[in-house]
């Protein structure tokens, strides 16, 4: 900072002056000219007040600003736009300090507002289409190479052979059914004479007991494949309802299939979903 008297200065309308001499306290640095008050004297003292009168200049904050609401969002916004950068680094200082506190405010609003959430998401995603689908490959990429994305692309790429009686030979001595035996499966109590026909129309074929439960609970691969693609586990449905799963199961049908394959193949998978207790309080089959 250039050297500058406090006359001058208050000549010029400025706010500080600088005389490079050192103050009371050996600090080189501007001063008020309202005050002649060290710059760094002053925020040490400031902050010392601070510290020790922290409740009542939060009540005082709160009033101005409830007393000057349109004022403190105009200073809000020009502040933001002016110290963007800095903006960017204090709120990533604040989320990292309040992780947990502000996920469960998150957390609290979205139950609350679930309409509002629902229709800012799908605006958002409007908006955002490019990065939804960066964000989609990326998770898809990163899920392909879990033991639970493994066997979802077994799964899909033996039935799939199934479909047009290709099944290698190693795959159909694991199963206990031919690709004859798993069309008719699918299709008995339809009107349609193929799988393909049913997919044109909006269906498809559903595991009962989900991929991702069955591959949490069997460590075993070739077991877990073999349980997922029992044909007590298949069904063919409606694609809507199929998609709908992911918040609304039919908890009955899951958990007789779960008893079955369990007494099937002498497994303990548990009839608790975890990942649904939440939805479902009473995913427990009762004796």
């Amino acid at each position: 900072m250039n050297i500058i008297s406090r006359e001058n200065a208050k000549l010029l309308g400025l706010k500080f002056y600088f005389t490079n001499k050192p103050c009371g306290k050996g600090h080189i640095c501007k001063r008020y000219v309202s005050n002649y008050n060290c710059f760094k004297c002053a925020n040490y003292t400031g902050d010392l007040w601070y510290k020790n009168n922290k409740e009542q200049k939060y009540e005082t904050s709160e009033i101005y600003r409830k007393n000057n609401l349109e004022n403190y969002k105009k200073y809000s916004r020009n502040w933001n736009l002016k110290n963007s950068d800095e903006r960017k680094k204090i709120s990533k200082k604040y989320y990292t300090k309040n992780k947990e506190k502000i996920l469960e405010k998150g957390r609290r609003y979205k139950k609350s507002n679930q309409e509002k959430h629902k229709e800012y998401s799908k605006k958002w995603r409007e908006k955002n289409k490019e990065k939804c689908l960066e964000f989609s490959r990326a998770a898809g990429k990163k899920h392909s190479k879990t033991p639970q994305g493994q066997l979802r692309r077994i799964c899909a790429k033996t039935a799939r052979r199934l479909e047009l009686g290709k099944i290698p030979v190693r795959k159909a001595k694991l199963l206990y059914y031919t690709s004859e035996e798993y069309n008719q499966h699918l299709l008995k109590d339809t009107e349609f004479n193929t799988l393909q026909e049913s997919y044109k129309v909006g269906h498809h074929t559903d595991h009962i007991v989900p991929v991702w439960f069955v591959s949490d609970n069997i460590k075993d691969k070739i077991l877990a494949f073999v349980i997922v693609m029992d044909l007590e586990n298949l069904r063919l449905i409606k694609a809507e309802d199929n998609l709908k799963k992911s918040s609304r199961i039919d908890l009955p049908i899951v958990q007789e299939t779960i008893v079955l394959l369990n007494s099937k193949y002498n497994v303990s998978m548990p009839l608790l979903l975890p990942r649904l207790a939440n939805l479902h309080p009473d995913a427990i089959i009762k004796n």
